[in-house]
């Protein structure tokens, strides 16, 4: 998804900060309580606008005639980055109209909201004592759920400043004090996650967001909140630095993966006269293929290596490996099983009672079957068929309604070298995950 459009319209909306900050000077603080809560309103009409637009395309789209999905995204653009600013914009007040907020938002300020931003930072603080205490590092998700702490609770102190007094205002300088540590967090999980797999959109968003947040604290904390010009300015700054130039998210991203892709392939012998070449043997073929699925899914180009135009479905052709094979490769290594040999049938069928390795010799070869999680097949270390355990239920659940009974729990492959049935004794939907019991495999090679 392109997100600059996203940070045309904060900074945007910055700027109108920025324009309604120098006009109410000395109730900069106060004004902006009412332009968070006008921001809010805006947004929540624009969802139920969003609601309407898109029931009304879903319908046609179901009862009358076939809409292109494009329709759905423009209803996004139409609702967010246009309706909402002009919601948002016909809610400010014009100086001396005295539009304050009203009383239920300072009781939900106080009783509710900072509490429950004091519960999410005291999670933050117990998460950092456990990482101190059994010596580990933090996960790379940690960056992003810091930042979502900070985006919540900057705003809220702010907002709450005019109402707090006594244990609420202590409450609320506590939460900005505490915010530092978050910050280190924040930026030591984010450069470690750089170090490790480069720059990426979301890993640069939580650096910039991050050094955006972390200017308006100082701030707020030396200025006392009098500078919220400067403020929505920083923000401003930070919108455009990442949508434009050299430095924008998508450059550096780019960039930054590229040279991590073009590492890898050198050491795996992979670039030959500035091009691509094919090696099945390569090591690092899971990064490999995961730095081309990032690109490919962010509307990344590739590296020039590549040919020109590139087709993301001839990968496997390209590189001599593609995510089957992978897959194949890691289910051989997830499944500790000694090897076993299936019952001949004769005719070139096999049955393979229960999990486990099974390997053994026909006439068309050494096939090798793991079976448990995944099911993989391989005919002379090619593979011939891979399909996952839940794969297999949802297949069976989806064609249940309209198999004959008796058929209605049996999985059934085929492809050009291989087929298979596997009957399953029950499956279950009645919880998020699919649950089911097989043991039996009846295999058929051609």
């Amino acid at each position: 998804y392109d997100m600059r459009p996203a940070f045309l319209l904060v900074a945007t909306v910055a700027l109108f900060g920025i324009a309604a900050c120098l006009a109410y000077r000395d109730n900069a603080a106060a004004l902006l309580g009412v332009l968070i809560v006008r921001a809010a309103a805006a947004l929540l009409f624009a969802c139920v606008l969003f609601a309407g637009l898109a029931l009304i395309v879903a319908g046609t789209d179901l009862l009358l005639f076939s809409v292109d999905t494009e329709v759905y995204g423009a209803i996004v653009r139409f609702s967010f980055i246009l309706f909402a600013p002009l919601m948002f914009l016909y809610g400010i007040p014009a100086p001396g109209e005295g539009k304050t907020l009203l009383k239920g938002y300072r009781q939900l300020l106080r009783i509710v909201i900072l509490p429950l931003l004091a519960v999410f930072m005291l999670v933050l603080y117990c998460y950092y004592i456990k990482l101190a205490v059994t010596a580990s590092l933090p996960i790379g998700e940690l960056g992003g759920v810091s930042l979502i702490f900070l985006c919540l609770t900057l705003p809220m102190v702010i907002l709450a400043k005019p109402f707090c007094e006594n244990w609420f205002a202590k409450l609320r300088i506590a939460l900005l004090y505490g915010t530092f540590p978050v910050f280190a967090a924040l930026f030591f999980t984010a450069f470690r996650q750089i170090s490790l797999y480069g720059v990426s959109i979301t890993r640069y968003l939580v650096v910039a967001g991050g050094l955006a947040l972390l200017i308006c604290t100082v701030l707020l904390i030396v200025k006392g909140g009098k500078h919220l010009t400067v403020v929505f300015a920083v923000l401003m700054a930070t919108a455009l630095l990442c949508t434009y130039g050299p430095q924008s998210c998508y450059n550096l991203s780019r960039s930054s993966q590229h040279t991590r892709l073009v590492s890898l392939l050198e050491q795996e012998g992979m670039i030959l006269q500035g091009g691509v070449c094919a090696n099945p043997d390569a090591v690092a073929k899971e990064e490999i293929l995961d730095i081309i699925d990032y690109c490919n899914r962010e509307g990344l180009d590739l590296p020039d290596c590549f040919p020109i135009p590139y087709r993301y479905d001839d990968i496997e052709q390209l590189l001599g490996f593609g995510w089957e094979s992978v897959r194949g490769e890691a289910s051989a290594k997830w499944y500790n099983y000694p090897a076993e040999t299936p019952v001949d049938l004769g005719d070139g069928r096999y049955l393979l009672n229960g999990p486990g390795n099974y390997v053994f010799d026909t006439p068309q070869g050494q096939i090798k079957v793991y079976m448990d999680e995944h099911l993989s097949i391989f005919r002379d270390d090619v593979l011939l068929y891979d399909a996952s355990h839940q794969e297999m239920m949802e297949s069976v659940l989806a064609k249940v309604s309209l198999s004959e009974e008796g058929e209605s729990f049996i999985y059934r492959f085929e492809n050009d070298a291989v087929s298979g049935v596997i009957p399953f004794d029950y499956i279950s939907e009645n919880t998020d995950e699919i649950y089911g019991g097989w043991s039996i495999l009846t295999l058929t090679l051609k």
